[in-house]
């Protein structure tokens, strides 16, 4: 049996689902399983049995602001540095045998930092594999009817 330490981005659903789905079945292979993230979703986890530790995500409030938009900078480098130390210090905690992330954005490098092993979830069309080629749309969301004009 091996330990999986799961972070997902727990104020996303999709992010969260995903990961829970593979939980299941890591579980039903008979891993012990556990969750560490915040966020309004990850009551799906506890809700099916999962430990679920706290882990602070980046604040939502800035999240949307850089969404608003259109920007996907939201991790400045203090961001990065705290969450890079709170996961080293779950991981010392937690001695997982591997760490399985989604969209969790620094995971990767405190894996490595840790000696743990790392696999992350993602959507296929963020990757060279996928069949269908989709164009993001480059225009900022409007914030009001008069920026539309």
């Amino acid at each position: 049996m091996k330990k999986i330490l799961v972070l997902p981005c727990g104020d996303a659903l999709s992010h969260v689902s995903r990961a829970l789905e593979v939980a299941k079945g890591l579980r039903a292979l008979r891993h012990e399983v556990i969750f560490a993230s915040d966020g309004d979703h990850m009551r799906l986890p506890r809700e099916e049995g999962f430990r679920v530790l706290p882990l602070k995500l980046v604040d939502p409030r800035v999240l949307a602001s850089k969404l608003h938009e259109g920007r996907m900078d939201w991790y400045d480098d203090a961001t990065v540095a705290e969450h890079v130390a709170a996961e080293l210090e779950l991981m010392e905690k937690v001695k997982p045998d591997l760490v399985l992330s989604d969209f969790r954005l620094t995971a990767g490098i405190s894996a490595e930092l840790a000696g743990v092993p790392y696999a992350s979830i993602l959507n296929a069309s963020w990757t060279n594999y996928c069949s269908v080629h989709s164009r993001t749309p480059e225009h900022k969301v409007p914030q009001n009817r008069r920026d539309r004009d």
